[in-house]
């Protein structure tokens, strides 16, 4: 019995041959690299525009800006910007839900500040109206707000900027590691293959190909997190509504690093048996809870004591 134990733990941990790990490791890996490219080209175009990592409201941005700078909501919050900005790892798309119409600047990764993001949309939307004085009163209120608020500070830019890429890089290197770990796992399940690479040697590439991805997300999150949508968290923009939503694409991303760690055994072991425990832990939480309560009363006729489950 102890060397079975023995032998599934050294097959868990890529010590021993095992093909059923080795075709998991195949699919885990060749799932979480869908998931990797799905990242990549959100918002593209508009057709990749449902896979944004972030959205932001228009009218909580102006909001959070009228607030702090004190300007007119009236002149930041106009009806010729769009209702909201989507931000994906390869552009920014602007989306006005009115006129059912999309505009998309191809950008790996999208640095865009606020002051240009306006200006670009209002020329993508307007064309040449934009240059026209209704437009212009737009657009030198959220420039005025901009520096009011000072969002578009070089330190807060440099750390956008380092982040975004830094972000956008580990997602490529990521993406390129899981092509090459797929093609040598899948060319060792061959004959020709005489001499397989080992297993232990296969999930390290896979934990270095997740701890890359999953630097890439956290990256993503503190790029957003220091952009000019830093101000929707201000205690001064004083807004219920922070208008910054998280998009598709983070789950996608998340859920990639998932599998890119699933795939080596002895982890996808150890997260179903968390799974287990969280799901007993649950169990018996909602038992204790649902559980009823003893009532003791005295019958009045009997004077016998009597209990109300």
């Amino acid at each position: 019995m102890e060397k079975r134990e023995g032998c599934s733990a050294s097959k868990l941990l890529g010590l021993r041959e095992s093909k059923g790990l080795r075709i998991w490791l195949i699919v885990a890996t060749f799932l979480s690299i869908i998931a990797n490219f799905i990242v990549v080209i959100g918002c593209m175009s508009p057709a990749t525009l449902p896979l944004h990592l972030y959205r932001v409201d228009r009218p909580a941005l102006a909001s959070a800006l009228s607030n702090i700078s004190h300007l007119n909501l009236t002149e930041l919050d106009s009806p010729e910007l769009p209702d909201s900005w989507y931000w994906g790892m390869s552009g920014v798309c602007a989306v006005y839900k009115a006129e059912d119409s999309t505009h998309c600047w191809r950008s790996f990764p999208p640095t865009t500040g606020l002051d240009e993001l306006v200006e670009m949309s209002l020329k993508s939307h307007l064309g040449n109206a934009s240059d026209t004085n209704d437009t212009q009163p737009v657009l030198s209120a959220w420039k005025e707000a901009s520096s009011i608020s000072n969002i578009n500070s070089s330190k807060k830019r440099t750390h956008f900027i380092t982040s975004s890429k830094g972000s956008a890089t580990l997602a490529i290197l990521s993406l390129l590691v899981g092509i090459g770990l797929f093609c040598i796992s899948v060319a060792s399940m061959t004959e020709r293959f005489k001499e397989k690479p080992k297993l232990w040697i296969l999930y390290l590439i896979s934990i270095l190909d997740g701890s890359m991805f999953l630097g890439s997300g956290i990256m993503s999150i503190l790029a957003i997190k220091s952009s000019f949508c830093s101000i929707l968290f201000s205690p001064k923009a004083e807004s219920l509504n922070t208008g910054l939503l998280d998009g598709p694409g983070i789950d996608v991303l998340f859920g990639g690093v998932f599998l890119k760690f699933a795939a080596v055994g002895i982890l996808l072991v150890g997260f179903l048996i968390v799974v287990f425990l969280s799901l007993m832990f649950a169990v018996a939480c909602c038992a204790a809870c649902c559980g009823g309560e003893r009532r003791y009363y005295i019958d009045a006729d009997t004077h016998h004591e009597l209990v109300e489950v």
